[in-house]
């Protein structure tokens, strides 16, 4: 799987925010992460998504955010064909599932017709 090019933009998003947007294209990929967890390993290589994303969905540049959580890059990887072709709104919120010093993300999903 090929590394995709920086700049990274990590899709990062607060517990109980939600965030919409509109995937234009996306590419699938690897980023090297420095993740900040006690006891993390200075840098890890992930697998990630890369979605492009419309102006105004986004406050600056560049329009694409690089999803690198597990779990949503499991659930959204097969749906993105689906996403792109049918224009559907992608909308993210976070839930804190483990709260704590390593406290654990989930997320909740929807897509909808624009």
């Amino acid at each position: 799987m090929p590394e995709l090019p920086g700049p990274y933009e990590v899709f990062e998003i607060a517990e109980n925010e939600t965030r919409c947007f509109h995937v234009t294209k996306y590419e699938i990929g690897t980023v090297t992460i420095q993740p900040r967890y006690p006891g993390a390993p200075r840098r890890k290589q992930v697998e990630a998504i890369r979605v492009h994303v419309l102006p105004g969905e986004k406050p600056y540049i560049p329009l694409y955010w690089d999803i690198t959580q597990r779990h949503l890059v499991a659930y959204l990887k097969p749906l993105l064909p689906k996403i792109v072709r049918e224009k559907l709104k992608v909308c993210i919120t976070a839930v804190l599932t483990k709260p704590g010093v390593r406290a654990s993300k989930r997320f909740k999903i929807s897509l909808e017709k624009a």
